[in-house]
């Protein structure tokens, strides 16, 4: 019987890595977010505004960048799209931040800490 070295093992498994990562599929969801109860708004500086007045076309909207974390609703009118977490979210009066959170083969991973 041959026993295969331990490298050829290693690299079958980095290979299988990487099928599995390639083949695996990603999906988004959107969550309101929230400090003391309270709706929370974030009021940095935005990297993208667009006009919309619905959550699906904010959340399209931010699924097209690989790098968006959330947006803001403003009054039902505009997105404030962000690919940095904000450093600032306070309550405002008609704006709601919605984080994303990215669902991966039954792994499912915040990518903000506010």
């Amino acid at each position: 019987m041959t026993s295969v070295p331990m490298f050829l093992l290693l690299l079958l498994l980095l290979l299988l890595g990487v099928v599995v990562a390639l083949t695996s599929t990603k999906v988004a969801s959107f969550s309101k977010l929230a400090q003391n109860g309270s709706l929370t708004c974030a009021i940095s500086a935005p990297d993208e505004t667009i006009s919309s007045s619905s959550l699906k076309g904010c959340s399209f909207t931010c699924a097209r960048h690989d790098t968006c974390i959330g947006f803001n609703i403003k009054h039902s009118l505009t997105c404030d799209v962000y690919n940095y977490e904000p450093s600032l979210a306070t309550p405002v009066s008609g704006c709601t931040f919605y984080q994303v959170f990215i669902s991966c083969k039954n792994i499912t991973v915040g990518l903000t800490g506010m």
